[in-house]
This record gives structure tokens, sequence and C-alpha cells, in this order.
């Protein structure tokens, strides 16, 4: 996925932790479409 480098410069380390869990639980879940 590709994330706007904009926001990223702007996001917090936390915000992108937040973010990964997501992704993972999604992954994890059997889910691979990913909402941002």
């Amino acid at each position: 996925f590709s994330y706007p480098a904009k926001n990223f410069q702007l996001a917090s380390f936390r915000d992108l932790q937040r973010t990964g869990q997501r992704i993972s639980k999604k992954i994890n879940g059997g889910e691979f479409k990913i909402n941002l």
C-alpha cells in the first residue's frame, strides 16, 4: 500500500504504530484489503 508523503511527515510514530497494528489485524483475520 502507499502512504501519502504529506500525511507520513505529519504522522507521529504512535499513529504509524496504530496503523501497523490495524493492518496486522486485518491480515491475521484474512482480510487483505487495507483502508487507511
